[in-house]
């Protein structure tokens, strides 16, 4: 509990035992109320607490989201996307807006994927990147995958075999 609050409780319930040594019963009445109380006030600064800790934590996830997703210019035509960690769907999707939107600001005819820095890739991963892949197809760019291995190539190959077709994967 809060020191000042325990502090103001302490000299209320020795103040009302004083004015009430004769009635249990208000004294049992003031005791349960100042349990409420006490309750209500430590739910009340924990939901606070929690609330602003996940703040922090969306903000920091934000900013960690978007310094690793960072498409950099490597010669002119051509960009670059390293890919670093595990990719879920919801991070797909946030590489294929931002793959796209510097594919169009950028006005490139080359989008390098750079899957080195992956940690685990699957058939649903595969399917996410050969989607993104079609998309950067759409805008008249070509993507390539780099930093691929054969499982890489294999789990492309397995998820969407008619979609790697126009991606060049390069080891």
């Amino acid at each position: 509990m809060v020191p000042g609050i325990h502090i103001g409780f302490q000299v209320v319930t020795e103040d009302f035992a004083a004015q009430f040594a004769e009635d249990p019963e208000a004294r049992l009445a003031w005791e349960l109320a100042r349990s409420e109380i006490a309750f209500a006030g430590a739910a009340s600064l924990a939901s606070e607490y929690l609330m602003a800790r996940e703040a922090v934590v969306r903000a920091q996830a934000e900013e960690l989201a978007e310094l690793a997703l960072r498409v950099l210019p490597l010669y002119p035509g051509i960009l670059v996307l390293p890919l670093v960690g595990r990719i879920s769907g919801e991070r797909a999707d946030q590489i294929t807006k931002v793959l796209l939107a510097a594919i169009s600001r950028h006005r490139r005819r080359f989008a390098l994927l750079d899957l080195s820095g992956v940690a685990a890739f699957d058939t649903a991963v595969a399917g996410h990147l050969m989607r993104a892949a079609g998309a950067v197809r759409q805008l008249g760019a070509t993507p390539v995958i780099v930093g691929s291995t054969a499982m890489v190539v294999c789990s492309a190959s397995s998820a969407t075999a008619t979609s790697t077709a126009g991606t060049a994967f390069v080891s």
